[in-house]
């Protein structure tokens, strides 16, 4: 029997041939593009043998009917205030579209666009930047093969962006059956500081079926600062595929933090690189889950050079049916000598059909180093339950109550308190109606 991937790539690569076909503008782009989709073809779609995708097994269902450049509209703001922070910049896409008007800059922050309908002005290094791929990485390549813009943010150096910046990838019901591709490629130059909020998203009619699959690239030069949040509240129909990479340099700080309640299908892939001394990194998340929907997290941090750290924590709450999975891999290179790392992933069960699987790693080839890492999963404790009955709370309340301080534990580590705030509404919300329907299923049994 032949796996079906075969039959999905080799739909893929020809629609992916007839857009480029469309196209007109830049070589220089376009070679790039045929060679990421050279790769594709080359490498393929993940099966269930590939380790990495063990639990996300790749379908019809997850692949966009429509390759191409998806209709470009204007949203209103009342589309785009519930994804925007009470204040900050904003940096708005709809549809994979750049929206100029709804767009408000820092100072010292340059906004570089590379399309492939035009031939923009580009030094060649940025462009280079853009269409670098992992020749092993079919979604990356397949990200660059249905580019139709790309960015390059530069933050000048020594420069604080006191305020955080909002970029909003907002798809709407216009786009159903589309496919976006997203890729933000973010240089941080030297003692650069900047809070960064990337949301997801839709507005519209319903829950409409399309496919993002985003790149984000981060370069943090020596002494930079950056805290990236990706909010992903796409569709419930959608299925999301977003990568970020961050490559940190001596004295530098990375602080991530993934935020996921939305897409039927959603894959967080991070590759994070410690590449000189004290170069550090936090990187953390949280997904909430309900009926139906499936979140895959996998994460590489690299120690590439000694005296670098790294510290994670991801949590997952999973009612209904849902499907969690966290694979967390930290790689002690031979000689990164004298780092020191931490992991864990605490996951909890709201419902008896609810599934997360958590599969911490460490592989360590340095023997002057510290690292821990464990795993949990279970449902709310007991013994936490009876105190608060005891003092009087209702037991719906005190379930509530249990939920909540469990999963906004892990936004402690986010720094902004707009961007903090901002999540603890999402998050209320979505924690608020999936205990409503866990406690009347237990009420109806």
């Amino acid at each position: 029997m032949i796996d079906p991937t075969v039959y999905i790539k080799n739909y893929l690569v020809q629609e992916t041939k007839a857009y480029h076909e469309t196209l007109i503008g830049n070589s220089d782009l376009y070679n790039g593009m045929r060679l990421a989709l050279a790769n594709f073809e080359r490498t393929g779609l993940p099966d269930r043998k590939n380790e990495k995708w063990k639990y996300t097994p790749i379908s019809s269902k997850m692949i966009p009917h429509r390759i191409g450049t998806a209709p470009e509209i204007k949203a209103s703001k009342e589309d785009i205030e519930p994804f925007l922070l009470r204040e900050g910049f904003k940096i708005v896409f709809i549809n994979g579209h750049f929206d100029s008007e709804g767009s408000v800059l820092p100072k010292n922050v340059t906004l570089t666009h590379i399309s492939t309908n035009k031939n923009d002005d580009v030094r060649r290094d940025q462009l280079q930047e853009v269409i670098k791929t992992d020749p092993s990485d079919p979604f990356e390549n397949l990200n660059v093969a249905g580019l139709h813009e790309a960015y390059v943010m530069e933050i000048e150096p020594n420069q604080f962006v006191d305020t955080p910046i909002s970029i909003l990838h907002l798809t709407s019901h216009h786009a159903k059956e589309y496919g976006i591709n997203t890729r933000l490629v973010v240089r941080a130059k030297r003692f650069a500081r900047a809070t960064i909020m990337e949301s997801f998203g839709h507005f519209g009619e319903g829950e409409p079926v399309y496919m993002v699959n985003s790149y984000t690239d981060f370069d943090l030069e020596e002494g930079a600062y950056i805290e990236h949040v990706k909010n992903q509240r796409d569709s419930l129909n959608a299925v999301h595929v977003g990568k970020l990479k961050a490559n940190v340099a001596k004295y530098a700080y990375f602080n991530s933090f993934s935020f996921t309640t939305g897409g039927k299908v959603s894959r967080n892939n991070i590759e994070i690189n410690l590449n000189d001394t004290e170069a550090t990194a936090s990187v953390n998340g949280l997904f909430s889950i309900k009926e139906d929907q499936h979140c895959d997290n996998d994460c590489e941090i690299h120690h590439n050079a000694p005296m670098s750290h790294s510290e994670q924590l991801f949590k997952g709450v999973a009612s209904a049916n849902g499907h969690g999975v966290f694979t967390g891999k930290i790689v002690m290179h031979r000689n990164a000598q004298q780092c020191t790392s931490s992991q864990l992933s605490r996951n909890m069960l709201l419902s008896h059909d609810a599934v997360i699987d958590a599969r911490p790693q460490l592989e360590i080839y340095a023997d002057d180093v510290k690292a821990s890492h464990g795993a949990t999963v279970g449902r709310i404790n007991d013994d936490e339950m009876f105190y608060l009955q005891t003092r009087g709370i209702p037991k719906p309340k005190a379930e509530k109550l249990l939920c909540k301080a469990f999963a906004k534990d892990a936004l402690q580590k986010i720094k902004s308190d707009l961007v903090k705030e901002k999540l603890y509404e999402a998050l209320d919300k979505r924690l608020d109606y999936c205990l409503n329907c866990e406690l009347r299923l237990c009420d109806e049994d």
